[in-house]
């Protein structure tokens, strides 16, 4: 068979429904999201803690991405799953990883494990004592994540979600807050 001929045929094949539904059943273990607006990163900032310093440097964040997985499982089923119940294999608990710019500094270490969905809020717990977030679903865009005064009342209010890696410093860490005028910090996202 000639290259133009192989080609040929894979595309066909390509285009066939049942290649796209089995390419479509595939387990995906983690997804990626973009900022839906740009606009919503103005309820938030990176406060940078220093104990020989009495006030927080406060950072204006200016980008912010979003990735959720579940190593050996399909991220889309603990999505997707139902209110109150933890989906049987491969749904359940998630993770949730995300990443932070301000003051020219890309943060990676905001990290945490999240619980299944109630009220379509899975709220999640930040590693290495980082604090607590949420996530909604069924929003204005494909994901919110909550920070500051969760539902539920969980979680300090304005006490945000460390952004640094653990032991970052021993003299301080960064946190991703809600500005200092609002209660809840809602960013939306949109992916996959």
């Amino acid at each position: 068979m000639t290259r133009r001929a192989i080609l040929m045929v894979v595309t066909l094949a390509a285009a066939s429904p049942g290649f796209a539904a089995s390419r479509a059943r595939e387990a995906k273990a983690s997804l990626e999201f973009a900022l839906a607006s740009r606009q919503a990163l103005a309820a938030v900032e990176v406060a940078l803690s220093d104990p020989s310093v009495a006030a927080a440097d406060r950072q204006s964040v200016t980008d912010m991405a979003l990735f959720v997985f579940k190593p050996g499982g399909d991220v889309r089923v603990s999505l997707h799953g139902a209110n109150g119940t933890v989906p049987e294999a491969g749904g359940g608990h998630f993770s949730v990883r995300v990443f932070v710019v301000a003051g020219g500094r890309l943060y990676t270490g905001a990290r945490g494990q999240c619980s299944s969905w109630d009220n379509d809020v899975a709220l999640c717990s930040a590693s290495c004592d980082g604090g607590d977030f949420a996530l909604r679903r069924n929003g204005s865009a494909t994901l919110e994540l909550l920070i500051g005064a969760l539902p539920g009342g969980r979680a300090g209010a304005g006490s945000g979600v460390t952004v640094s890696d653990c032991g970052f410093d021993e003299s301080g860490d960064a946190k991703l807050t809600a500005k200092t005028s609002r209660g809840l910090a809602v960013i939306g996202f949109d992916g996959d």
